[in-house]
């Protein structure tokens, strides 16, 4: 994992309908992952893509340090993916610190298949939209952020 100091993207799951994680995909972008993001299976990796899931922000929030963030629900699953959540740094050699993990091409990606009814805290930095409300229906990005 790259340890990224000018990036603060991150999030986390906070209703479970099932604590299950996948730990065999890598990453299949040329992108640095971060928690919080959301991707897709394609061929034994994990990917990026635009996609009309849907998901909704539950409430505006805060995150670590006082960090702008949203509590989202997953409202609706067209398809399969994946809520990313680097919870340790596989090799024990940086500073435990979620908010700066990033996973770089082809490295394992700890990764929860999301189910309907899930929520997740998600930095505001992972949300590309305005007039952010609760109620606000989103979809997911070609870069694996929050759109609408």
């Amino acid at each position: 994992m790259a340890m990224v100091d000018n990036e603060l993207k991150c999030g986390y799951i906070t209703i479970y309908k099932n604590h299950v994680y996948d730990g065999s995909y890598s990453n299949g972008t040329q992108e640095l992952v971060y928690n919080g993001m959301i991707m897709f299976p394609e061929n034994n990796k994990l990917i990026f893509k635009e996609s009309d899931n849907e998901f909704m922000i539950r409430e505006s929030a805060e995150i670590y340090d006082n960090l702008p963030a949203y509590r989202v629900l997953v409202r609706k699953l067209n398809e399969l993916c994946y809520f990313i959540e680097n919870t340790w740094d596989f090799n024990d050699s940086d500073v435990y610190d979620t908010r700066r993990y990033a996973v770089e091409a082809d490295a394992l990606l700890n990764a929860h298949p999301l189910e309907e009814g899930e929520e997740f805290l998600i930095s505001a930095s992972l949300v590309e939209a305005n007039n952010i409300q609760p109620g606000k229906v989103l979809t997911v990005s070609a870069g694996g952020n929050l759109k609408g």
